[in-house]
């Protein structure tokens, strides 16, 4: 029953909960009230009604006392009718003290009811019984009990004023329930109000997403705290979903800006640029990619460091936003890299003369910080619809062409054509199969000898690098050499020659075979490695080769974009007796006053100047000169390429006495170079 009663309480709305708790409470204060009323009342009716009873008893056993003594029968019952005049008196009689009836009255001579009650009353002496008082007090006279005297009183007056009383109290409650309802309404209303008015609040925020609402206020009671706090709480949300909002255009701006140069980054220009497809699309219109890449732009890096750099981005950046039209898009994809979308281009043209706007702009010198800066850049451009109209194929196809543009000598523009993804893709497969070859070991060394032409003795040779690809066999390095320095892999392969170089050295050392010093080609960017010193005494000791078998090449042109540093490390490698050469010598820009510092033995002449050496006045003279430079400086000489008997023949007569060439021997694997030493032993 509670349980039912307490599902259904709170099926309730807060105003059917008030209205059913009002008159609950209502019902449940009337009927105790009313209970403790007609108790109340009931109980002092009740005590009246005896009291009366008992009383006129008394005083009619006063009066049938002397009639008991005397035993008068007649004079007992004239006594005990006097009770006829009595409305609330409906029997009398008279008993003795072993309760005999001693004489009667009652109205209506109901004698049988008497004779049934005296055993009832002889238990119950004073008796409450269908709707009569029997109240029984003695008969005395002096001190001596005489008997019982037995008053009959009718209840119903009693019951009539019970009813009265009764009613009236009802009335009464019906009166105060009437007269406090409109109480009761107020009081509903004044808590109501506020909770409706809050409801209201709460909807209207719902639906409007809007936390700026007024909160009302309301009485100083729980209601009014709790319109308060309601209140605080909308003015912390707002002010959190404020901060929420901030960070969220924070995020959005770092999502799809550029936190240095604060244009669009690679996010935002993908969408630009698809909102560049479909409008395209739609209009039938054409539009460009320019993918624009800063030209060495990591020497300036290096050269002046990453804040300068930076700075250098952000200026680059302004100078581009002024050339660029309102509804075009400049974003930056990352590092140097640049990208425009020309959005509706009537002509081709258009795109060419936005290039050479940019190369415009680098063409003068760039101040930053008060330095002056000369810089260039390569761009690569892809037409839409032309070229492509998937986005990332267009953004391919410009960073393709922009490479073009680096192979064509930079500071250029090329549009995309299509055999240049043919050369991007062999550039592709190159990489991954030149990374692949450093990590299986598929490069060997070739050997090939070095002569002292006046005499033909075998004086050393040069250990020059090639690749067992697995597929397609013995490549040379012509076709994977450049490609493997640009790719970042040739310092890789250098060190795998050197490795197997000096294990070989060692091998024909101890087979007691004289091989001389055999050369072995370094790059500049292992000299820069701070750890080329260490991992060349590492080698040294891993391999148990002598330094003294050794002799490290670096072509003029290496050499010389970082004389200094070169200095200082190949001359701590000049103490370890590993001899140094100048390669390629004179194809470069050698400075004599460097020169004279480095720690260089000899100089190799490189063999496009031998080719044409007897028939050519212009390589003759570099060569005389070549020769006589290296006399000068106590150097000693050696020619490569050199092919006929001519070109000895020239050499010898000029005192470049050491070669290496065709005419002598052609490189060839470590086993024939073992045979040919064994047959000289």
């Amino acid at each position: 029953m509670f349980k039912s009663l307490l599902l259904f309480y709170n099926k309730l709305s807060i105003a059917k909960k008030l209205q059913f708790l009002g008159y609950s409470s209502a019902l449940i204060a009337s009927t105790v009230v009313l209970s403790l009323l007609f108790i109340f009342q009931y109980t002092s009716e009740r005590h009246l009604t005896v009291e009366q009873s008992k009383v006129f008893a008394k005083i009619l056993a006063d009066n049938i006392a002397p009639s008991v003594i005397k035993d008068d029968v007649i004079a007992i019952s004239n006594t005990l009718a006097s009770i006829e005049y009595n409305d609330k008196i409906n029997q009398a009689f008279a008993l003795n003290k072993s309760w005999k009836m001693l004489g009667a009255f009652h109205k209506g001579n109901n004698f049988v009811q008497q004779h049934k009650i005296i055993p009832i009353i002889i238990e119950n002496q004073n008796l409450w019984k269908d709707g009569f008082f029997y109240s029984v007090v003695p008969i005395i006279a002096g001190n001596i009990k005489l008997g019982h005297l037995v008053i009959v009183s009718s209840l119903d007056e009693f019951y009539v004023r019970i009813v009265k009383h009764y009613a009236v109290i009802i009335f009464i409650i019906i009166i105060a329930l009437l007269s406090t309802s409109r109480f009761r309404v107020i009081l509903q209303q004044s808590i109501l109000q506020p909770i409706a008015r809050l409801d209201e609040v709460t909807t209207q925020i719902i639906k409007t997403k809007n936390l700026n609402h007024d909160i009302p206020a309301f009485n100083n009671d729980e209601i009014g705290d709790l319109a308060k706090n309601f209140k605080h709480m909308i003015s912390e949300l707002n002010n959190y979903n404020n901060e929420i909002n901030a960070q969220k255009d924070t995020l959005s701006y770092q999502a799809n800006y550029d936190s240095l140069t604060k244009l669009p980054n690679r996010t935002l220009f993908y969408d630009r640029l698809n909102q560049s497809i479909y409008k395209a699309s739609r209009n039938s219109e054409k539009f460009a990619i320019f993918f624009i890449d800063l030209d060495q732009f990591k020497e300036v890096n290096d050269t002046y460091g990453h804040e300068y750099g930076d700075k250098l981005l952000i200026k680059v950046a302004n100078l581009l936003q002024n050339i660029m039209r309102k509804d075009d898009t400049l974003a930056r994809l990352g590092g140097d890299e640049f990208i425009i979308i020309m959005n509706d281009i009537q002509k081709f043209h258009s795109a060419s003369v936005l290039a050479q706007k940019i190369l415009d702009i680098f063409g003068t010198r760039i101040e930053v910080e008060k330095e002056e800066l000369f810089i260039t850049c390569s761009i690569g451009i892809s037409m839409y619809p032309q070229d492509s109209t998937d986005p990332n194929e267009l953004l391919r196809h410009a960073d393709i062409a922009m490479y073009r543009s680096k192979s064509d000598g930079r500071n250029a523009y090329n549009f995309y054509v299509e055999d240049m993804t043919t050369e991007v893709l062999h550039r592709v497969d190159m990489q991954v199969r030149i990374r692949r070859a450093l990590e299986e070991k598929e490069f060997i060394v070739y050997y090939q000898p070095q002569y002292d032409m006046r005499t033909d003795v075998l004086i050393g040779m040069e250990a020059l690098v090639r690749w067992q690809d697995k597929e397609r066999g013995l490549v040379f390095p012509g076709d994977f050499i450049d490609l493997a320095d640009e790719f970042g892999m040739v310092v890789g392969i250098n060190r795998q020659v050197m490795n197997m170089a000096m294990i070989q050295a060692k091998e024909w050392h101890d087979q007691n075979l004289d091989f001389g010093r055999i050369s072995i080609n370094i790059s500049i960017e292992q000299i820069e490695n701070e750890d080329f010193v260490s991992f060349i005494q590492s080698m040294l000791l891993k391999t148990g080769c002598s330094p003294d078998w050794i002799c490290l090449e670096l072509t003029e042109g290496q050499l010389m974009s970082n004389a200094d540093t070169a200095i200082s490390v190949l001359t701590q490698i000049s103490d370890f007796g590993i001899k140094i050469a100048i390669d390629d010598f004179g194809t470069g820009y050698s400075s004599l006053a460097y020169l004279k510092h480095l720690p260089i033995d000899k100089i190799k002449i490189d063999r496009s100047f031998i080719i044409d050496i007897t028939t050519n006045n212009d390589d003759a003279a570099i060569v005389d000169a070549i020769i006589a430079v290296s006399k000068s400086l106590k150097l000693g000489i050696i020619a490569e390429g050199v092919e006929t008997v001519e070109q000895k023949e020239f050499l010898v007569s000029r005192g470049c006495y050491d070669v290496q060439g065709y005419l002598y021997g052609r490189p060839v694997a470590a086993d024939e170079i073992r045979t040919k030493l064994i047959s000289l032993s």
